[in-house]
């Protein structure tokens, strides 16, 4: 996402659209037993979702650590979101590393089952909040 998105509502709807697509693919994912693909898909859900929220806040990262940065320091430090929230979302950028880059990382069913559920939480909660903003 290196390009600078506006704070425009088709833009924010689609981040989220994705979000919940990405989840989909994850589910999709792990009935098929491609347990690391199920991870990344799940991952890319935290990520749209945290970029939703951040750009409709008014605020931008270009890299993925940075989304997850932003995100700790405008949304967790400020306790709008459980510090739990900003583990999930570093520990699921980092399994979705070790998934897609790590040949020898395998992630079974029930930990790929905990981190879609993690991810269709956030994803709900970050469009819940989004509607009050």
């Amino acid at each position: 996402m290196a390009k600078k998105f506006p704070a425009t509502k088709e833009n924010i709807d689609k981040l989220l659209s994705n979000a919940n697509n990405k989840i989909v693919a994850a589910a999709d994912f792990l009935k098929l037993g491609h347990y690391n693909d199920a991870i990344s898909r799940a991952y890319y859900a935290f990520f749209y979702a945290a970029s939703a929220i951040l750009i409709k806040k008014g605020y931008f990262a270009k890299t993925h650590k940075g989304v997850e940065i932003l995100f700790e320091k405008k949304f967790i430090k400020t306790g709008e979101f459980p510090s739990g929230v900003g583990r999930w979302l570093a520990r699921t950028r980092e399994s979705r590393e070790e998934a897609d880059y790590d040949l020898w990382r395998e992630y079974d069913k029930e930990q790929v089952k905990a981190t879609i559920n993690a991810a269709k939480e956030f994803v709900k909660t970050v469009e819940n909040k989004i509607k009050f903003m």
